[in-house]
């Protein structure tokens, strides 16, 4: 695919809110550009199998049953979260509902959340809360794996 996506083992990933930067060298934008939308994170629990013990995180809804379809099929318990979404409330109703959708055909997938940053080409670097909430993702528990793009996505 044109896009891979990195899947590696929860014992191998790392959490860490420290960007190796002083905050006069920062590379983060504004606190405004690129914040969370109003109204999120969302959580949308799918099937009441226990803890998801597997991670996915995508940046837009799609991109997991477009990249990650096949890891989806197989278990344990996976928790997929989509990091950005539409401006408007309308797209974001229309993808949330899409999302919800497509992942009711993977019984594997007990949990969806969406944390509500932009999408937004101009975001980057991406706002300092997002790699706080990647971060408490990778806290949150003991992962069996975590997937995600590859440095392309």
């Amino acid at each position: 695919s044109a896009i891979d996506l990195l899947s590696v083992p929860a014992s191998s990933v790392h959490a860490s809110r420290s960007y190796g930067l002083a905050a006069s060298q920062s590379p983060l934008p504004p606190a405004s550009q690129g914040a969370r939308m109003p109204n999120f994170p969302r959580a949308h629990q799918l099937r009441a199998q226990g803890a998801p013990m597997q991670l996915m995180v995508v940046s837009h809804a799609d991109d997991e049953s477009l990249f990650g379809r096949s890891a989806l099929a197989e278990g344990p318990p996976w928790l997929v979260v989509v990091a950005a979404v539409p401006d408007s409330i309308e797209d974001q109703q229309r993808r949330e509902a899409e999302l919800l959708a497509a992942m009711g055909h993977f019984p594997e997938v007990a949990e969806v959340r969406l944390l509500g940053f932009p999408e937004c080409s101009k975001c980057a670097p991406l706002h300092p809360s997002l790699y706080d909430d990647l971060a408490e993702l990778l806290e949150e528990r003991d992962w069996v794996r975590v997937v995600t793009h590859g440095a392309l996505g």
